[in-house]
């Protein structure tokens, strides 16, 4: 019985110890893992401090070189240099600090190379000062983009600490679950500790070997324990510390058995000393915190637990145990410190910061944001951020919440302030993930003065565009007019000075030109008017337009066009690129030699046109700056030659928004060619808005099978068409309806010769004014002065609109109609005019020119759209509405139009001229195109006084 109670003891014993051991393991697992957490939280601190020292570093650089760039002075360069030399090492520093992460150690990678992008360009710019200049400096600031490279790497640092900051709250979150989990375990173990030593109290007393040998194992349990172990008996005095509070105490066992507990576990307060922890038999410690003070004066922070040792009714003594956490407590005040401080920072911050909810809801809002919506503080918390953002919507932000995206910057919109008013601003956003919910963050920027400059900006251009272009292009005419001696004769000399006047004249336009066409690449509002176009047609418009530098610098231009397929593009824009790189081809050619103009097709979908002269050639090096802004690879020779430095960047900028891109293949010596690529496409013709009062056209013809293209002709043109295939037919319709508009006669007719058919209804009153359009035979033969045009078949359909709106003209002098508010402008175009036999009416202003174009029904409308009372775009719109809606129309502005402008600005064949960018031939050549199919053979007479020469 003895033995099996013994062996029953023998079993309990081994297996209380076994818990007791397999708990304190469990302990020192837990403090491991609170000591891991903890070195993670303080790692983390690092790599953001890291960050923005980091961010700090680039600004100082950016700030001195930027202080050398404006004052010359070589103390600038100091901070800039020592800046420098720190931001490698600290990339470097924070590659190691997240080497256990590839993908963070990545995107550190990425930042070195925008930070290495940045201080390239820096270092650039200041030997550019030191070799060039400040002006030369200036520009290059101007045009290189630095200031979004910085923002780039702020961007990038931001995200990086927000990733770390996320990282930070999660680690943090961690430490704290483990700080629980091992103050629960030392409570467990600590009750266990005490339970074990009851029944070894109790055992001891049923055996003292069992007890001895229980004892000792319980000792060697104790001795291994991390965490210190104090006993005392019901005096209060210490009976027994273990190893590892001998380590913590600096204190052995054998001093401190007999010593009050107050004199051991020394828990001491900034302000007074506390006694040792009250402890009796209904007195439970737990978890406490304190500092205290060891016997070599260390202070440390422990964490500590206690429990009385009771024997029935008798209070035997108590048990302590603790741990030091003075790395956690020292870990949590620089946590709290550190979050103070971005707290701080985040409140005084310039920019609205707030932080959203699933549902919309605001949670946190920073002192910029209220005063930036006008709330007072702490107002917008709980309230929806739609009240301030409409624009902003969570579902619209859906790519942020499904993971897709973590970031999305620079959204630009409209906030509403607490009094109902329109703000403009600009969104940051990005997405944390807490708790198992996405918290959106929004950084809001108010970009009023932003909005502000950019408005005025636009309106400087708009003044610039107009108030210069326009007062240029009388100077430029003016002075053609002297040059050409329509003013009179000049002596010699001064016509040399004229000559000089203009070609300056002609130089300042193109810099106005320039300037304003990178204006609008830059801002993105580089529109294309793409049309169906012959590149044969390009190449010769293109030469035409520089027959006079051509032929001044005695160059001869060969044309090598392999076939005319149709392609998609801007006319003038492709006009524009094309005289571009001829012009440089011309500038940089000797005299006498030959350019190559070509156009081929390296595949099935685009088409390439190409200039090759043999000129001085580009070396290698230089090649990458040719398309760049303000750039001229030879400043005293480009000079001689003449040039912007623009015309090359426009050209890249107009074939890139066409779809195609741009080359150069160059050899020192051996000339250059420069091509550009743009894609074939057909573009369906733009239907024309029907008639709103039809007109009738009576067609003679012996084939009723009348093409559908031409039907559509008449159709756009206004005419209601009544078909009839022989002469009987016809008389029957002419004496039994009214008069038609125009008739269109076929004279192989089968019952009588076409001619003999209209001496007959010219015999009556009513039909002998009626137009006729013959459509076969020889005309010149016949003297009517009915007969408008002579068609030959087959009939081309843009011939036959030109005849339609011709036959309606009643025969006379053209009427132009020159709607221009510029007193100057007006007497040049007059001037422009005056070779022609035409009448020509003057209108200032919108009211003036709707009421001339009433009376005077008008062949041409000159239209210049910066008219006063109303202006250019109203005119138009009224027109519309009159019979006057198919009118020929040439809009002679100041100002570039977009596609939206031109379709606006449309009324029968239209035409669109910049004043700046117009010579006087190009300007008569199109004032011919638009009137000459409506006036041809009008009384017989010629259309120009010098064509009649």
């Amino acid at each position: 019985m003895k033995s099996s109670f013994n062996l029953f003891m023998v079993a309990g014993l081994v297996l209380m110890m076994s818990v007791v051991a397999l708990m304190g393991i469990n302990n020192r697992k837990q403090m491991e893992e609170l000591t891991s957490a903890r070195t993670w939280v303080t790692h983390t601190h690092e790599v953001i401090g890291a960050l923005y020292k980091l961010r700090a570093t680039i600004e100082e650089a950016e700030a001195g070189q930027r202080g050398y760039l404006v004052t010359n002075d070589l103390n600038y360069l100091e901070p800039y240099t020592e800046a420098k030399s720190k931001v490698e090492d600290l990339v470097e520093h924070l590659i190691a600090l997240t080497v256990d992460n590839p993908q963070k150690t990545n995107q550190f990678k990425v930042l070195r190379q925008l930070i290495k992008s940045k201080i390239d360009l820096l270092e650039e710019l200041i030997q550019i000062q030191r070799k060039t200049g400040f002006e030369a400096a200036r520009a290059r600031v101007i045009s290189d983009g630095g200031s979004a490279q910085m923002e780039n790497i702020r961007n990038k640092i931001a995200e990086l600490v927000e990733d770390e900051n996320i990282l930070l709250r999660e680690r943090t979150e961690k430490a704290e679950e483990q700080l629980r989990r091992a103050s629960n375990q030392l409570l467990m173990f600590t009750v266990a500790a005490a339970i074990f030593q009851s029944i070894l109290a109790i055992l001891g007393a049923v055996s003292l070997k069992s007890r001895q040998r229980a004892l000792a194992k319980l000792k060697a349990v104790l001795n291994s324990m991390d965490e210190g172990l104090i006993q005392t008996d019901s005096s209060g005095n210490v009976t027994y510390i273990n190893p590892a509070a001998e380590r913590m105490l600096a204190l052995t066992k054998q001093k401190a058995r007999g010593l009050a507990l107050s004199e051991v576990f020394k828990i001491v307060d900034d302000t007074e000393d506390k006694s040792e922890p009250e402890i009796n038999r209904e007195h439970l410690i737990r978890g406490n915190e304190g500092q205290i003070v060891n016997f070599d004066g260390v202070r440390m922070f422990v964490q500590y637990t206690g429990a009385p040792i009771n024997d029935g009714d008798a209070y035997e003594g108590a048990v302590i145990s603790f741990q030091d956490i003075t790395e956690v407590h020292q870990s949590e005040l620089e946590l709290a410190e550190r979050e103070a401080r971005i707290s701080a920072i985040v409140d005084f911050a310039a920019d609205g910061i707030f932080t959203v909810a699933g549902e919309g809801v605001i949670e946190t809002a920073n002192r910029a944001a209220h005063h930036l919506f006008g709330y007072s503080s702490g107002e917008l918390i709980g309230m929806n951020i739609s009240s301030l953002l409409p624009e902003f919507a969570l579902s619209k932000t859906s790519e942020l919440h499904t993971g897709e995206r973590r970031f999305s910057a620079g959204l630009e919109m409209n906030g509403m302030s607490k009094n109902g008013e329109q703000i403009p601003v600009e969104l940051t956003m990005s997405v944390v993930s807490l708790s198992n919910r996405n918290i959106v963050t929004g950084i809001v920027r108010d970009i009023t003065e932003r909005k502000e400059v950019e408005r005025r900006v636009s309106e400087f251009y708009s003044t610039v565009s107009h108030e210069l272009r326009t007062p240029l292009t009388s100077i430029r005419g003016s002075l053609g007019l002297l040059e050409g001696g329509r003013a009179g004769s000049l002596s010699e000399r001064a016509t040399q000075l004229v000559s000089i006047a203009r070609l300056e004249s002609d130089r300042l336009i193109r810099l106005i030109n320039d300037i304003l066409d990178m204006r609008k690449i830059e801002a993105g509002k580089l529109e294309l008017n793409l049309k169906e176009l012959s590149p044969d047609q390009i190449v010769r418009q293109t030469i035409d337009a520089m027959a006079s530098l051509i032929s001044a610098n005695e160059i001869h231009i060969k044309t090598e066009i392999e076939k005319s397929l149709p392609l998609k593009g801007d006319p003038d824009r492709i006009v524009q690129v094309l005289t571009n790189l001829l012009s440089n081809a011309i500038k940089f050619s000797p005299r006498n030699s030959e350019i190559v103009l070509a156009v081929d097709y390296p595949n099935q979908k685009q088409c390439r046109f190409s200039v090759t002269d043999k000129g001085i050639g580009i070396a290698p090096e230089k090649v990458h700056k040719l398309f760049g802004l303000f750039q001229q690879l030879d400043v005293s020779d480009s000079r001689s030659k003449g040039g912007t430095g623009l015309g090359l960047a426009i050209s890249k900028a107009i074939v890139e928004q066409h779809g195609g891109n741009i080359s150069v293949a160059s050899e020192i010596g051996h000339g250059s060619t420069f091509s550009f690529i743009l894609p074939l496409a057909v573009v369906p013709p733009k239907a024309i808005s029907p008639n709103h009062k039809l007109k009738t056209a009576l067609v003679v013809e012996t084939d009723l099978r009348l093409d559908e293209s031409l039907k559509s002709v008449f159709k756009e043109q206004g005419f209601a068409t009544v078909i009839h295939d022989d002469v009987a037919k016809s008389k029957e319709y002419l004496l039994n309806h009214s008069a038609p508009d125009v008739i269109l006669l076929d004279i192989g007719l089968p019952e009588g010769n076409g001619f003999e058919f209209m001496e007959w209804f010219v015999g009556i009153d009513n039909l002998k004014e009626v137009p006729v359009v013959v459509l076969s035979g020889d005309a010149e033969s016949h003297g009517s002065t009915m007969l408008v045009s002579w068609l030959k078949k087959p009939i081309d359909n843009e011939i036959l609109a030109s005849t339609l709106r011709s036959a309606c003209r009643r025969a006379g002098v053209p009427r132009i109609l020159l709607v221009e508010d510029d007193v100057n402008t007006r007497q040049l175009i007059k001037h422009y005019l005056e070779g022609m036999n035409i009448e020509c009416f003057e209108a200032g202003d919108g009211t003036s020119a709707l009421e001339l174009a009433e009376h005077k029904e008008p062949d041409l409308i000159i239209l210049d759209l910066a008219i006063p009372l109303p202006d250019g775009y109203d005119v138009v719109k009224s027109l519309r509405l009159h019979e006057l809606r198919h009118t020929p129309m040439l809009v002679y502005s100041a100002t570039d139009l977009s596609i939206q402008e031109k379709e606006k600005l449309t009324l029968g064949l239209t035409a669109y001229l910049v004043k700046s960018r117009t010579s006087e031939s190009e300007f008569l050549s199109t004032v011919k195109s638009l009137l000459k199919t409506l006036i041809s053979n009008l009384d017989n007479q010629p259309l120009l006084k010098e064509d009649a020469e």
